[in-house]
């Protein structure tokens, strides 16, 4: 049977009666199936109506929930890392947040129901020419017919040529200088940061970021580093740097790093921003990842993404990487960068580099340390006038990745004591305060900034000749005096 012609114009359908039937393909036909019953569910779905910060209003909170946490649902998550996952995505999502107790619910009465099924995906790239797959025209290969071959090594033992490297942690604390310090030393050939020698010599980099300008941060950074501009590339569009999504110019990528083999490094600031996956959706971010692993396998360079963490301090350090497992999952090193609570004797924090999932070199190694160079006796580089930051390692460290979870519990602890301590609502002096928080073995830096963060004023009392500072706990919003902060 053949409906009316669908053509603007009227134009009918002309029928063939001589023409032999063409079969339909059993992947188009379960494909249909599964589009048809999308819709189906999708015109069954209430509305969800969102307010002007994007996020879901009273009224349809509950569905988008379930929505969100069935989707989720692999089989596989453990319930204590599935509650914290969408305890996190109840607060992105809902406006305001549905109870914590209703969340739990939510995902009991998930866990309880079979894993989400997403459904046949349809991959022409492993079809023939009528989509079907044979799986008689499989093979078997002989591992005795493969040549072994030793891993790759942009940096020995650290970052890896062929695969997805990845250096997580939260804003401001040296990731994305870390990448314009390797890009640095691969465009001059230096030795890398543990004093490796770089066995493939000056090379060229590619740095893909939508966070930081490339005129007036990405270059002066290089510079002041010591890179050489002419290593150093981005892919532009009008003068511009383009966002991407990898998946979605998956050939236009191939055909970039065929015509540049020079290019041993490719940096993704970070990553997430190049990727058109649901963070959370670990199947759709592991697809995308392994493409650009395979991508750089193929070319031969070493793929560096920047990942952000999540904002659940209790959780241990591989939990800690915000969205699915996939992001580390994929990546064959992973790193994490944190600031730690030491200071060097000029007083800058010491930053750390610490093994977070490492599948190619030995996982017990110790941290790698730096810090930021802030002049003084660490040395900065003047760029067009201005100052621009640079990495000054410190060599191997004790730290490790789990420290980091234990600073920030630390740093609870210290809020919770001095709270305490100033209860009674009356001037302490600081001194005081100080010499009470060292018998708790807080040191008086994690008691000024638990000052800072806390409901806590300051104030200097006494007569010109003999003055002192005193601290009191107030009621109200955050008092910091800016007095205070020069103590």
């Amino acid at each position: 049977m053949v409906g009316p012609g669908s053509e603007v114009d009227g134009t009918a359908y002309k029928i063939f009666v001589d023409v032999p039937p063409v079969e339909i393909p059993d992947w188009l036909v379960t494909e249909l199936v599964r589009l048809a019953q999308v819709e189906k569910k999708e015109r069954s779905n209430p509305t969800v109506k969102t307010g002007p910060n994007g996020k879901v209003t009273e009224g349809g909170r509950h569905y988008k929930l379930m929505e969100e946490i069935g989707r989720r649902w692999d089989g596989e998550i453990s319930e204590e890392d599935f509650i914290a996952w969408a305890v996190e995505r109840n607060d992105e999502l809902c406006d305001p947040p549905k109870p914590i107790a209703h969340v739990v619910q939510c995902v009991r009465d998930i866990m309880k129901k079979p894993p989400h099924n997403p459904g046949p995906k349809v991959m022409l790239g492993n079809s023939d020419k009528s989509g079907n797959v044979d799986p008689e025209h499989w093979t078997l290969t002989s591992l005795s017919t493969i040549e072994a071959k030793p891993i790759r090594w942009l940096w020995t033992n650290n970052i890896a040529i062929g695969k997805l490297n990845t250096y997580s942690g939260e804003p401001g604390h040296g990731k994305s200088l870390i990448s314009i310090d390797l890009a640095a030393r691969c465009s001059v050939g230096k030795e890398f940061p543990d004093g490796a020698p770089n066995a493939i010599g000056a090379c060229d980099t590619l740095i893909c970021t939508l966070e930081e300008d490339v005129a007036d941060t990405i270059k002066p950074r290089l510079l002041a580093a010591g890179g050489d501009p002419k290593r150093v590339h981005f892919i532009s569009q009008s003068g511009r740097a383009l966002r991407f999504s990898i998946v979605q110019n998956e050939a236009k990528l191939r055909s970039l790093f065929s015509r540049h083999p020079d290019i041993k490094l490719a940096v993704f600031d970070q990553l997430l921003d190049f990727t058109r996956s649901n963070q959370n959706a670990d199947t759709e971010v592991r697809q995308e990842l392994t493409l650009l692993a395979d991508i750089a396998n193929e070319f031969g360079f070493a793929a560096i993404g920047i990942n952000h963490l999540n904002k659940k301090t209790d959780l241990k350090a591989m939990h800690r990487v915000a969205g699915a497992r996939g992001w580390t999952a994929v990546a064959r090193m992973n790193y994490l960068v944190f600031k730690g609570e030491e200071k060097t004797p000029e007083g800058t924090f010491i930053r750390h580099v610490c093994p977070l999932k490492i599948n190619l070199a030995a996982d017990d190694r110790p941290s790698l340390d730096f810090v930021i160079a802030k002049g003084g006796v660490l040395t900065e580089a003047l760029i067009i006038g201005q100052v621009y930051p640079i990495l000054h390692w410190l060599g191997p460290g004790t730290a490790t990745a789990d420290d980091m979870g234990a600073a920030a519990v630390r740093t609870t602890e210290a809020d919770t004591w001095l709270k305490k301590f100033l209860e009674h609502g009356n001037w302490v002096p600081s001194e005081e305060v100080k010499d009470a928080g060292a018998k708790q073995k807080f040191s008086v830096d994690q008691i000024k900034r638990a000052k800072q963060r806390c409901n806590v004023e300051d104030r200097r009392i006494g007569m010109p000749a003999r003055t002192e500072w005193r601290w009191r706990a107030v009621e109200g919003d955050t008092v910091v005096s800016v007095a205070g902060l020069l103590q």
